[in-house]
């Protein structure tokens, strides 16, 4: 589903806080790199571009991810703090 501004600060609202502030940078530096890209999507375990090309950045305290179908990027810092992550499935 597609989320607006509102919805990603609800999101984020919920993480710890060293959490939030990473999130919140991460969001705003992507937004600036990408002015093209007016909207995000994203579910409970990442943010992606509003194709569901790009993995923009992955939330939460899960060990791994699958990575869904269509994803063709998979931005550098995706993972950046998140030690929990150990795993990627393609």
């Amino acid at each position: 589903m597609k989320k607006t501004k509102k919805a990603l600060e609800g999101i984020i609202e919920g993480m710890k806080k060293d959490d939030k502030r990473h999130a919140t940078n991460k969001l705003v530096n992507l937004a600036l790199q990408k002015p093209n890209s007016a909207e995000y999507e994203c579910d409970e375990e990442a943010a992606y571009t509003a194709d569901r090309k790009e993995l923009i950045f992955i939330f939460g305290k899960k060990p791994e991810l699958t990575v869904p179908e269509g994803v063709e990027v998979i931005e550098e810092q995706a993972s950046y703090r998140n030690p929990h992550l150990s795993k990627l499935t393609l």
